[in-house]
């Protein structure tokens, strides 16, 4: 077989080989040709009461490196991650999804928001983008309500999922009275309720439901339980107040 000599090629033709060459110095492998999927991230960078999510972009960034640096999951694409910084803050994070979902570049899905009373109002309104919205961090029972939240998605359990092993604990030490201590919040005052109504399933008494001051003054609380006799606790609360709590009620 003969090989037309580099003469024969005609200009355009030469110029189009240029091209194509120059393309893939600059850029290299097929790899850069990769079709951006972009998700937005919209989680709280640090730590405080309410939450604990100072570890969870670099969580999703360590999954997405796994899914992008894998030939056979999405091979003609990359996925690029918009991350911002809700600070917990309900109307940060809306500005911020508003703000990325109506950018140019297409959000096929939302990582948001990290504490659930941020979660929740995203949750009800990027469904409206018809974009499924994922957490691995908000845990309040008012987010299993499908009919509400449809394009939602949680990893973590809610906090009534541990009702049948609390209710559970007490029937097996056959423990038969308690107190619920919860702090003022939404996903505590469900949890409570959620608490109750297991432990009447399970013919335990029904606990008395306390709630907790908003400062740190715990004296009539304490005060309360010393004149129930109760010596079984669940408190339902966050980090901060549980640990105050804890040393009030050891004085």
């Amino acid at each position: 077989t003969r090989y037309p000599r580099v003469e024969h090629i005609t200009p355009s033709a030469m110029e189009r080989l240029a091209i194509i060459l120059t393309v893939i110095v600059c850029f290299g492998t097929p790899a850069a040709f990769k079709k951006p999927l972009f998700v937005g991230v919209i989680v709280p960078s640090e730590r405080n009461e309410f939450y604990y999510s100072e570890l969870s972009v670099p969580a999703v960034r360590m999954a997405v490196d796994h899914i992008n640096n894998n030939s056979y999951l999405l091979p003609d694409h990359e996925i690029v991650l918009s991350v911002n910084d809700s600070k917990c803050d309900i109307g940060l994070a809306s500005y911020q999804m508003y703000r990325m979902l109506s950018a140019n570049t297409t959000k096929i899905a939302l990582v948001a928001a990290g504490c659930s009373i941020v979660t929740q109002p995203l949750a009800r309104s990027s469904q409206f983008w018809n974009i499924p919205q994922f957490n691995f961090l908000s845990s309040s029972p008012a987010l299993e309500k499908r009919a509400v939240y449809r394009h939602y998605y949680h990893l973590l359990p809610s906090e009534n999922s541990f009702s049948p092993g609390r209710a559970g604990l007490m029937v097996e030490l056959k423990w038969r009275r308690s107190v619920v201590l919860v702090q003022p919040s939404d996903i505590f005052d469900l949890n409570s309720r959620d608490l109750v109504l297991e432990m009447a399933t399970q013919g335990l008494e029904r606990p008395e439901v306390m709630l907790l001051p908003d400062d740190d003054d715990f004296s009539d609380v304490v005060d309360r339980i010393k004149e129930l006799d109760v010596r079984i606790l669940f408190g339902l609360v966050y980090e901060e107040k549980a640990r105050q709590l804890v040393c009030s009620v050891r004085k």
